[in-house]
């Protein structure tokens, strides 16, 4: 495998992302970006960090934050808010260490929502630690092709042998090359041109690894990785409940606040069915006086909302109740003045989200049309 070769491609064609503007000096940027990067999209997490550098651009300004609801603000739109608790309560823990950053796998491993491969891609990219290279989808793509190694994607094996192909030909890296240099250029080969699909043959003639490369001798790179086994998602057609209340020149929308201890806790969430007619919502019984209002469709549009493996399709329902009902039913419900919908101490899910553009501006969630018959 020659190194120098990739190197080279990767100080021409590698993407300037703004974690890497920052340099190897300092793995707090690293470490933000490897976090919300998990289970996140590129396109998703770049102007989310931005966003968050901008408000706690060092590890001191992050853990000498008070406010959590400040906190996860600024996570907003990455979902599993976990993972932001995690990161403060690592930062709590450098803190205490005088900021002095673990540059182990193994302490890594020991901190907080720190996984295998997030621990690997810091040492390496951030302290050049030659110890194993990180193993995501990109990587184990090219280390497929490179070797034949048909099946990481499902197998474990084949993700081992992988593995320890790349941890073999990490040693001849020279020693004067940063390993942070290498492990990154790989990542970008596999993002930017050993990519999935036709287009790759396209890629290979021009690929910096093309003279070990076995699917490039053998002219058909797309036989490598073989796909994903993916269990078939089943649609579940679903219906979200927006109950509006008007008090003099203010609308009130009922909202849940998700408990702490669920996925998505501390966010507010509008009430909706896990299963259409089935009853089952997602935040358990709704408040008394909920089954006592009549509801009407409020748009024709269908909601398509995945959660993990599992796809809802969400008709939007409306109703209003007079201001005599007017008080927090619980410490899990909530009415909000549609006004602060978009102040910084509300954090709305997702699906929320989507519900509210659809019936965007807040103004018309008013039953004006009738798109179905009242429940």
């Amino acid at each position: 495998m020659d190194w120098d070769k990739l190197l080279v491609w990767y100080r021409k064609n590698g993407r300037l992302l703004p974690w890497r503007k920052f340099g190897p000096s300092d793995p707090y940027p690293i470490w933000i970006s490897e976090i919300m990067s998990q289970q996140s999209t590129l396109k998703t997490v770049v102007p989310r960090f931005e966003h968050w550098m901008a408000k706690f651009p060092t590890i001191q300004s992050l853990s000498a934050n008070k406010d959590e609801a400040l906190l996860l603000k600024y996570w907003e739109g990455l979902g599993y808010y976990s993972r932001a608790r995690n990161i403060f309560r690592t930062a709590q823990l450098i803190k205490a260490n005088n900021f002095d950053f673990p540059r182990s796998i193994k302490e890594w491993e020991s901190l907080p929502g720190v996984g295998p491969y997030t621990a690997r891609a810091i040492v390496s990219i951030s302290f050049g630690v030659r110890e194993s290279i990180p193993l995501d989808g990109n990587v184990l793509r090219v280390g497929a092709r490179l070797w034949g190694i048909p099946d990481p994607q499902n197998s474990s094996g084949d993700r081992v042998k992988i593995g320890k192909k790349f941890d073999g030909v990490l040693k001849l890296l020279s020693q004067t090359t940063f390993v942070g240099d290498a492990v990154q250029a790989l990542i970008e080969l596999g993002a930017l041109g050993c990519r999935p699909g036709e287009k790759v043959r396209e890629f290979c003639p021009k690929c910096p690894l093309n003279k070990n490369c076995l699917a490039f001798k053998k002219s058909d790179p797309v036989l490598w990785p073989l796909p994903k086994k993916r269990e078939p998602v089943e649609a579940h057609p679903s219906r979200a409940f927006v109950l509006t209340l008007k008090n003099s020149k203010k609308k009130w929308l009922l909202l849940r606040k998700i408990p702490q201890n669920e996925p998505l806790g501390e966010q507010l969430e509008i009430p909706w069915e896990l299963n259409s007619g089935h009853g089952a919502f997602s935040g358990g019984p709704l408040p008394s006086f909920f089954k006592k209002k009549g509801f009407r469709a409020l748009h024709p549009k269908v909601i398509s909302h995945s959660i993990m493996n599992r796809k809802f399709l969400v008709r939007v329902w409306g109703g209003e109740i007079s201001k005599e009902i007017h008080k927090n039913p619980s410490r899990e419900w909530v009415w909000v003045d549609f006004s602060d919908l978009e102040g910084p101490e509300i954090l709305l899910s997702t699906l929320t989200r989507k519900i509210l553009r659809l019936i965007n501006p807040p103004k018309s969630v008013q039953i004006t049309e009738n798109y179905g018959t009242p429940l």
